[in-house]
């Protein structure tokens, strides 16, 4: 399935664009489930950061040169925890945070319950100004988000000072 990203500054010529695709599931309770399409897999460029085991005690960050991502992390269970894109001195960039049985990329939400044992799996695929979020239990979230930067400041957080996130972060070829 494809979906359709609304969302975008008007008087450009064209309103919209396609989503990456995704592959939809019934699960055992009849819950719908989407995730990427394992054909994107054939995107993935090269690796920018692994995270095995790091320990969150604030935050860390990296740079990116591009603005074409795909972002796998793990987080141990917990609560406020999550990833800041795009964040600058002046900008505080785009938000996607777990909290409270909530998962929020900047401002929209879903439904996401983790119990405390549940780890917190996001799957994020950047493409310039369109972010595509996927979170446990066929969670999906797409934001178009306009950066203020060429750049692209990944942060990752916790409020838990003990959280423990394992990930890796690639660069997201063009589909061309």
């Amino acid at each position: 399935m494809w979906g359709w990203v609304r969302g975008f500054k008007g008087d450009q010529g064209w309103n919209g664009c396609l989503t990456l695709p995704r592959t939809l599931t019934i699960d055992q309770q009849g819950k719908l489930q989407q995730q990427a399409a394992p054909e994107l897999r054939s995107l993935r460029g090269d690796k920018i950061l692994e995270m095995k085991g790091l320990l969150l005690e604030q935050t860390k960050k990296v740079v990116s040169k591009t603005q074409q991502l795909e972002i796998e992390a793990t987080f141990a269970p917990g609560n406020d925890c999550g990833i800041r894109l795009f964040k600058t001195e002046s900008n505080p960039g785009l938000e996607i945070k777990y909290a409270n049985a909530e998962l929020k990329v900047g401002d929209q939400k879903a439904p996401l319950v983790l119990h405390a044992v549940d780890f917190l799996n996001l799957h994020i695929f950047v493409d310039h100004s369109v972010v595509e979020v996927y979170g446990k239990d066929g969670v999906c979230l797409t934001k178009v988000f306009y950066p203020a930067s060429s750049a692209c400041e990944i942060e990752f957080f916790s409020g838990n000072e003990k959280q423990i996130l394992n990930g890796e972060v690639h660069e997201l070829k063009a589909i061309w």
